[in-house]
């Protein structure tokens, strides 16, 4: 029910805050609080229950907290609350950090009262108030408080109203800090040499520009420390920390203006640690760009070059994630899909401070069924936000049945990390352009049922799910071996270029070649860097075809007549000659391997009533209507129910992608639930 979901902006456990008040406001219950003394220079505060002032809305009014410098770690955590409208804030620090799931544990004294707060709080302020200490010189000692802001401590968690004023300011909040300390955590037995080697990356080989020349250098140098697989891996583990997955960590690296990253006792300015963005190829995450780094690292011992590659990787992951701009808050939403909140509302709303021009507001009293339900009407409003519908389906609601097919369950998808499975680059089509999309609006409405919202759009059924097979039962050789066999008296349309073209007369060779660019999901010649990809994939599909079939017992004359130059012949067809690649395909046969593992995974492999190919979701049925939605570049599995249809999910299946083969006079309105 609306209203009874206590957790916080940031976390299920809420804290209250000593705040000096001269309001006659009545305060709320009582609250059992901890009674043990923290230690004996604080045993003149009192444990008792507190309250928070109302803020002043029309003024902006914010909380700071005074926190007490001390050059020791162990003194008690002291501070005070003070309410300043924004714009006259002043200087202050803001706190980025994780919650944690540890219980509140750790005593803070505010405004003279002992509270608890969590302790990955508890240590990052300690360590930030050393610090800060330590900075100071020696006439100085003896500072004022220093200000910060920390969400924990500066919003009042047990108030709806307040975090729904406070959280959209915080974009100004990080906006307008001095700084934000962010706080990794504590130190472990590899974080101290990741923070310094990182500090020594910039210095030890110059590295002042994105090339792979530098990336030699620094590895290949005389006596260079980052030849050894340890320093790599200590670096890879400080990337892997749990602060790196929070969605709200996103928007606290983006808008202040100098961050400070800390961990442990060590800390390192953000612009010294932005140099990992360069150590990777400039590349989108293709494998063979990966392949070349692995032979400029060809020197190295393997365990050094997978570690190497492993930070590559991830330091692309940041560098794709805090370097992505989008007008569309949809844009936004759908590149942190693997971000985790522990309040499943805050998958949209710890991200509105990033949105240009939200079009919904907080609202903690709404469940996240309605929050979810809200943010999908808003965007699919906008033609360009039907990418939305790729996290749709009965799949990713199962645990959910309050929400409709056509709303994406953010927190189930982060949760069970299908966005690895998503086709959202894999498939994404370059011929569907702005204008692709507007010759072709979308016409979206909805309509108020009981339970959920159900959606009118436009769209055309296609053919439907005849056979189906999980992966598991895909990749036997029986099954294989009858695919292929039956390709022989098969026809499949031929298509160029994202759109089908009928050539009147269709060879049975083109069902092959629509196998292979089903089982790697290309089905459309991209840049030079691609076309050389598929070229190897390509070669090894031929390869391992051909495997299979030996493999394969009783196998039939059809199958038999294939033969590998017969296959290497067909497939390099699709290049307008036959490339070098073809010559020796058993060198590309584990990359075909690594493509075909990709697009299976957590999808299923099934054939349509028209004879073609196609790969959806885990849940699909034999029965499951192919749809093509105006306006939007990937095909769905809809499934009828009474007179209205359920999204399956998304899926690939040539000749339905884009525009190919569409029909606008077989359009119909379709109500979907």
């Amino acid at each position: 029910m609306a209203g009874t979901e206590i957790p916080s902006a940031r976390c299920l456990q809420s804290i209250s805050i000593a705040e000096s008040t001269s309001s006659s406001e009545e305060p709320p219950a009582k609250r059992i609080r901890s009674s043990r003394s923290i230690t004996s220079a604080t045993a003149c505060t009192t444990v008792q229950p507190t309250v928070y002032r109302r803020l002043d809305k029309t003024k902006r009014e914010i909380r700071i907290c005074d926190l007490h410098p001390s050059s020791e770690l162990s003194a008690p955590l002291i501070c005070s609350l003070r309410i300043v409208p924004l714009d006259e804030v002043g200087k202050f620090v803001a706190f980025s950090y994780v919650w944690g799931q540890e219980p509140s544990t750790e005593t803070i004294i505010i405004n003279g009262s002992q509270h608890q707060i969590r302790p990955n709080l508890a240590a990052g302020l300690r360590r930030f108030r050393a610090n800060y200490y330590q900075s100071l010189s020696r006439k100085h000692r003896n500072p004022r408080p220093i200000s910060v802001w920390a969400d924990a401590i500066c919003i009042d968690q047990d108030s709806i109203e307040e975090r729904n004023h406070q959280v959209p300011l915080m974009r100004f909040i990080f906006s307008k800090c001095e700084y934000a300390f962010s706080w990794l955590g504590e130190s472990d037995s590899t974080s101290d040499l990741a923070m310094d080697s990182i500090a020594r990356l910039e210095t030890f080989a110059g590295l002042k520009a994105r090339a792979s020349h530098d990336r030699h250098v620094l590895l290949t140098q005389k006596g260079s420390p980052f030849r050894e697989a340890a320093l790599w891996i200590a670096i890879r583990k400080l990337l892997e920390r749990e602060f790196w997955h929070r969605v709200w960590i996103f928007q606290e690296i983006l808008l202040p203006k100098k961050l400070i990253l800390a961990c442990g006792s060590k800390s390192i300015p953000w612009t010294t640690f932005e140099v990992l963005n360069r150590l990777p190829p400039d590349i989108s995450y293709r494998l063979s760009d990966y392949k070349l780094l692995r032979r400029e690292l060809a020197y190295l011992d393997l365990e050094t070059q997978d570690q190497v590659i492993a930070v590559c990787r991830i330091a692309q992951s940041f560098v794709y994630m805090f370097g992505f701009t989008s007008p569309s808050f949809c844009g936004i939403i759908v590149n942190t899909t693997h971000l985790k909140a522990t309040d499943a509302r805050d998958k949209i709303y710890g991200l509105l401070a990033i949105a240009k021009n939200p079009t919904i507001l907080p609202d903690y009293s709404k469940t996240a069924s309605q929050v979810y339900t809200e943010f999908a009407k808003s965007m699919l409003d906008e033609i360009w936000n039907l990418p939305l519908l790729l996290y749709c389906g009965l799949s990713a609601n199962e645990s959910n049945t309050k929400l409709a097919t056509w709303v994406p369950n953010w927190d189930h998808v982060t949760r069970t990390k299908t966005t690895a499975a998503a086709p959202w680059r894999s498939w994404h089509n370059p011929g569907c352009t702005l204008g692709y999309c507007l010759r072709y609006l979308a016409h979206v409405e909805f309509r108020d049922l009981p339970h959920l919202t159900a959606l009118h759009v436009q769209g055309q059924l296609r053919s439907s799910i005849t056979d189906l097979k999980y992966q598991n039962e895909w990749l036997e050789a029986h099954n294989y071996k009858t695919t292929i066999s039956n390709m022989y008296g098969s026809l499949y349309p031929c298509w160029s270029g994202g759109t089908t073209e009928w050539k009147g007369v269709h060879q049975p060779v083109q069902r092959l070649v629509a196998l292979y660019l089903t089982l790697t999901q290309r089905y459309s010649l991209l840049d030079e860097r691609s076309l050389t990809e598929k070229k190897e994939t390509a070669a090894g599909f031929c390869y391992t075809t051909i495997s299979r079939l030996d493999s394969a017992t009783d196998t039939p004359d059809t199958a038999s007549k294939l033969s590998l130059s017969m296959l290497l012949e067909t497939l390099a067809s699709e290049f307008g000659n036959q490339p070098e690649t073809f010559s020796h395909p058993e060198q590309y046969e584990n990359d075909y391997l690594t493509a075909e593992n990709d697009s299976l995974h957590r999808r299923v492999f099934f054939e349509t009533s028209s004879g073609r190919f196609g790969l959806g979701p885990i849940g699909a049925q034999e029965g499951d209507i192919i749809c093509n939605i105006y306006g939007f570049s990937i095909p769905l599995l809809l499934r009828k129910v009474d007179s209205h249809y359920l999204i399956v999910g998304s899926c690939f299946v040539l000749g339905c992608m884009a525009d190919q083969g569409y029909d606008e006079s077989k359009a119909e309105t379709l109500e979907i639930w």
